[in-house]
């Protein structure tokens, strides 16, 4: 076997992984525009009180609010950087009692349903979730974050660059 083609099949696993990593990162960066279309939003938990159900750096994935909540699901009240995240612990009428996980009381006052502005359809935790997207929020940017980073992995995995930021000596006329 040559050295060119020892050299080849050596590089196929890089290969395969790069344009895995690729997919992934262009689904990434359609994500967000496809999410919002269909009213999911992402959010990073930035808080404590809903430890250790919901930790610090963990994304959410949230959808619109239902008609009514039960107990136990997670509702989200607000939106932008006042939105928190607590559990429904009683319902009546339209009114929701909500409480923290970590918190040893429940909140102060009943919550309208009108307030309620999602609900926490799924949590990617914070191990797995990139540090950097946890330091933002808004899903285009957790999203382009991703996407990128999964291109610059295949970039650094195949070894390949640009020709104009290539050295000079590999460039061809």
């Amino acid at each position: 076997m040559s050295e060119a083609e020892v050299r080849r099949r050596r590089g196929r696993p890089a290969r395969i992984v790069a344009w895995a990593l690729v997919a992934i990162g262009a689904i990434l960066l359609l994500a967000a525009p496809l999410a919002h279309a269909f009213g999911v939003r992402f959010a990073v938990i930035s808080g404590g009180s809903m430890s250790p159900t919901l930790q610090r750096g963990d994304v959410l994935v949230l959808g619109k609010a239902p008609a009514a909540l039960d107990v136990g699901d997670l509702a989200v009240v607000g939106l932008g950087e006042t939105a928190y995240v607590h559990r429904v612990i009683h319902a009546e009428d339209g009114l929701y009692v909500l409480q923290g996980d970590a918190n040893a009381e429940a909140d102060h006052r009943r919550v309208p349903h009108s307030e309620i502005t999602g609900q926490v359809l799924h949590r990617i935790a914070a191990p797995f979730a990139i540090p950097a997207a946890a330091a933002m929020s808004g899903e285009g940017k957790i999203c382009i974050t991703l996407g990128s980073i999964a291109l610059v992995l295949w970039a650094a995995l195949t070894g390949r660059r640009p020709a104009g930021l290539a050295p000079p000596e590999s460039r061809t006329a």
